[in-house]
């Protein structure tokens, strides 16, 4: 490429990755409903892609664009029939996964990837008779169409068996929603910043001014608009990170088509939500997730033919995502059977257990009520990495499910992973930070008000039992003594309500929540902060004391 051209790769590659979400769109639109205008549609986006691509000198890209383009110029005017050539619906959608590789090689490499062979196989399959990248060879206003030829047909049915032979699983990982490298902002949101930016400028001029005069008392009448200053900025970056949660949902649209066709079902996916703006660091991570929990919706909830939900939907200082499908439902006695047959409750915990305690137990990654394992799952691990996933970034998970009816799992997690609202506390004096959405109230117990059932130690919230939890005892072996006044945090988890023995509130204050290093990794924990004075604090991870 040459180097005036290298200027413009980044955008580049932005404007051909929406090119190419919008080319899978529109055939997974043509293919449940034949439209000539989406057609129409599919024909623009290719031409206008393949002109980007021989723009930048990208010719094997131009090319394959070019391919496309003809196809769908073939099909408008009826002189193709894409409804009759199931190969070659497959073809055009590993095409569209071809030029998205192209672009990776092209960001990693600066190099465009071979596009030859999937351009090759579509020339076969349609007939189309491309050449180069300029105008196609048209009579009467019409592209020449070439009859397919018998061996062309065995050439592609041939390489049909051996694509079969490629695992879902494989499939799967190619629609994980990838790091987000590129955001677009708004305009007011730039200049914003830049008006921020000048004020804190001003303010660092006066502070140097201070500094150099030690006039100390004129340092609190900066300090006030300095706060404001520094908010409205965190109000403004916060704004700017912010990403419509569809950049993961739509590309599960092709994987839940080729899941589906794998097994030899029809699924209807429906999205709900999907232009609700979430933190990027929220949207980019919850594309885990949603992979395996849409694979087992399409393996184990629809038997046949169905529908498959995602639905987005902000809460107060949540995020929360629905996927749903109205299959066979999850059988709560076939999930105690497997369960004890397994060794992970036994007989006698299970006539005390409740029915939701009962669905959690397929998070467990020895559990699968699967019969047979597939490609797809079964294998009894996917929710145990969803639960591990959401909990991760400090959210939790929960299923509801009607045998014969369909399954719902709700994942709930923070707007933003990176800044908090946190309280701070004291447990056998040392501090601790927990996300203030979490705590549901705070409360003063005496003896009186506590229960004792088995090992257990409850107190009536809401008039039912809530059980209490002792940090002082599972964080350092500590003896808790029942007969002093107590202080809990009663938290909510999902649906589950538990406590936390604290010694002390020490108040609240916003967080920046910073990962742990991997080998420091805890299920208590999902996160340390900095507070002012230097201090290092672990964030507690709620969802971690339940499985305690």
């Amino acid at each position: 490429m040459k180097d005036d051209l290298s200027q413009y790769k980044d955008l580049f590659i932005t404007e051909s990755n929406d090119r190419i979400q919008n080319l899978n769109n529109l055939l997974l639109e043509y293919e449940k409903s034949p439209q000539k205008e989406t057609l129409n549609s599919l024909m623009r986006e290719a031409h206008t892609l393949k002109g980007m691509a021989a723009t930048m000198e990208y010719s094997k890209m131009a090319f394959l664009c070019h391919v496309l383009e003809d196809i769908f110029d073939y099909a408008r005017y009826g002189l193709l029939n894409l409804k009759e050539k199931k190969d070659l619906f497959n073809e055009l959608f590993d095409a569209f996964d071809v030029l998205g590789k192209s672009l990776k090689k092209i960001e990693k490499d600066n190099i465009e990837g071979d596009c030859s062979v999937i351009s090759k196989k579509l020339k076969e399959c349609s007939g189309v008779k491309t050449e180069g990248t300029g105008p196609s060879l048209r009579i009467a206003g019409k592209p020449i169409v070439e009859p397919d030829k018998p061996e062309n047909k065995k050439e592609i049915n041939k390489n049909t068996d051996s694509q079969e032979d490629n695992t879902v699983n494989t499939l799967v990982n190619e629609f994980t929603p990838e790091k987000i490298e590129n955001i677009r902002i708004k305009v007011d949101i730039v200049d914003n910043l830049m008006s921020i930016t000048e004020e804190l400028i001003i303010s660092k001029l006066k502070i140097e001014k201070i500094i150099k005069t030690e006039n100390w008392e004129n340092l609190p009448k900066i300090y006030g608009p300095l706060e404001t200053l520094i908010n409205e900025l965190q109000r403004e970056v916060m704004k700017a990170r912010l990403v419509p949660i569809n950049f993961s949902f739509q590309r599960f649209a092709r994987m839940v088509r080729d899941l589906a066709e794998k097994e030899g079902k029809k699924v209807n996916l429906e999205i709900e939500g999907g232009d609700i703006e979430f933190d990027r660091s929220v949207v980019e991570e919850i594309g885990v997730p949603l992979v395996h929990l849409l694979r087992n919706a399409v393996d184990h909830g629809i038997v046949k033919s169905g529908v498959v939900k995602i639905k987005a939907q902000r809460l107060q200082n949540y995020a929360l995502v629905e996927v749903s499908d109205d299959g066979v439902g999850i059988d709560l006695e076939e999930i105690k059977k497997t369960a004890i047959k397994k060794g992970i409750i036994s007989l006698d915990d299970v006539k005390n257990i409740k029915e939701q305690q009962v669905m959690s137990l397929i998070f467990n990654p020895q559990f699968s009520t699967s019969k047979n394992i597939s490609s797809i799952s079964g294998r009894g691990v996917g929710l145990s990495v969803v639960k591990n996933s959401v909990e991760a970034f400090r959210g939790s998970v929960q299923v509801k499910s009607e045998k014969g009816k369909g399954t719902t799992f709700i994942l709930k997690f923070p707007l933003t992973l990176a800044i908090t609202k946190a309280m701070i506390v004291k447990i056998s004096q040392k501090l601790f930070a927990v996300s203030v959405s979490d705590v549901y109230r705070i409360i003063t117990l005496v003896s009186k008000d506590l229960k004792k059932i088995a090992n257990e130690i409850t107190f009536i919230l809401d008039k039912e039992d809530v059980l209490i939890l002792f940090p002082q005892e599972i964080f350092y072996g500590e003896e808790v003594n029942l007969e002093n006044e107590m202080d809990v945090l009663a938290l909510k988890s999902g649906e589950e309500k538990f406590a936390l023995k604290i010694d002390e509130i020490l108040g609240e204050q916003e967080i920046v929540v910073k990962p742990i290093p991997p080998h420091f990794k805890n299920k208590y924990v999902s996160g340390v902060t900095v507070l002012e004075d230097g201090q290092i604090v672990p964030i507690l991870n709620i969802s971690g004391f339940l499985s305690t």
